[in-house]
């Protein structure tokens, strides 16, 4: 987040909640990280509550201090990545099979012998969400 009117990014919510962690685990207050970093208090307020970004070469001075490598602050963003995905999967699946078009779809589409006939059925069903999403999908 880089203006105060702007909703901090996921990424930076995690970055300073991990910060957060281990400063807790180290017993490290934070004007004590403060000081070793030259910044005051509040700017790690800032950094673990996401008002304020942390550039590259603060987050390696955070790690050094912290005697864990940068990669420690990104660890579980993956997870959290794949993890939302998943949710997004299930709840799209979900929806797909509550209506009856999907269910008939769901039953038909596996009967395709042909890869490359499911392969072009797909593709179409892209380009056809794409266009309906772009408002191009004329509606006869």
């Amino acid at each position: 987040m880089t203006d105060e009117n702007k909703t901090p990014e996921d990424v930076d919510v995690h970055v300073g909640q991990v910060i957060r962690r281990r400063r807790r685990q180290l017993g490290f207050l934070q004007s004590v990280l403060a000081d070793a970093l030259d910044v005051t208090p509040q700017q790690i307020q800032k950094y673990e509550t996401a008002q304020s970004r942390i550039t590259a070469s603060a987050l390696f001075e955070i790690a050094r201090v912290m005697k864990v490598p940068v990669a420690y602050f990104f660890a579980e963003i993956d997870q959290l990545e794949f993890q939302a995905f998943n949710d997004e999967i299930e709840a799209n699946v979900s929806a797909f099979l509550k209506s009856s078009d999907g269910q008939e779809l769901a039953i038909v589409f596996p009967q395709i012998e042909d890869a490359a006939v499911r392969k072009q059925f797909l593709g179409l069903a892209r380009a056809m969400a794409n266009a309906s999403q772009a408002g191009k999908l004329v509606r006869t």
